[in-house]
């Protein structure tokens, strides 16, 4: 905040279990001027059925004792995701309206991990590289000066 004059516009993170995020978030979840944006794994695409976007695509539901986001079939049942489902304090953000959620492809979040390498020299974690993916679709939507973490 000191190096740039005030808080960040938006904070982007990537969900897996949603630990990424929670930390990322939680001094700015109630800051109705911070934008926060969770980008889940779409894995081979979101009508593939090998995706974990329970936020996005899933239903709340009740599951070992929680209200969560869940993958389900037309019955209710629970649908076991490609890769490790999120937790209940996710599903609450997104239920409360204090984030949003989007998706990126695991061919986009290797293709983002392969940029920052050449770009940086940084080997980026995978899930982390799929909120990396996410900044080429919001970045041209945003206005110059625009402060994203």
């Amino acid at each position: 905040m000191e190096k740039w004059g005030g808080r960040p516009d938006i904070l982007v993170a990537c969900i897996g279990s949603g630990s990424n995020a929670l930390g990322l978030f939680h001094e700015f979840k109630k800051d109705e001027d911070v934008r926060l944006i969770g980008v889940e794994a779409a894995g081979f695409g979101l009508d593939s059925g090998k995706h974990v976007a329970t936020l996005t695509r899933g239903d709340v539901d009740l599951y070992h004792g929680a209200m969560r986001n869940l993958l389900q079939d037309e019955e209710g049942q629970i649908l076991g995701p490609h890769s490790i489902g999120v937790g209940p304090e996710v599903s609450f953000l997104k239920e409360t309206g204090w984030a949003e959620f989007h998706t990126a492809t695991d061919e986009a979040a290797v293709a983002a991990f392969i940029w920052l390498c050449h770009l940086e020299g940084i080997f980026p974690a995978l899930e982390a590289s799929h909120a990396l993916a996410f900044l080429e679709k919001l970045c041209p939507t945003l206005p110059n000066g625009t402060k994203v973490v």
